[in-house]
């Protein structure tokens, strides 16, 4: 089975994406943070043919 991994780096405005998959990587994608950022994500992940995700997520920030 060949895994296709989804990388998130995520914060409050927006969040940028690559795509790793067995043949290729893809150079980081920035989607902003709303509905409308993640309607585009999904479009763009059928446009590269994805059925299948596994996403690994990264949310950084400061304790007050």
């Amino acid at each position: 089975m060949t895994s296709t991994v989804l990388g998130i780096d995520i914060s409050k405005k927006d969040f940028y994406v690559s795509l790793l998959t067995q043949s290729r990587a893809t150079k980081p994608k920035k989607f902003t943070n709303n509905t409308q950022g993640f309607e585009s994500l999904h479009n763009w992940l059928k446009q590269q043919s994805v059925v299948e995700i596994h996403a690994c997520m990264e949310a950084t920030s400061i304790l007050a």
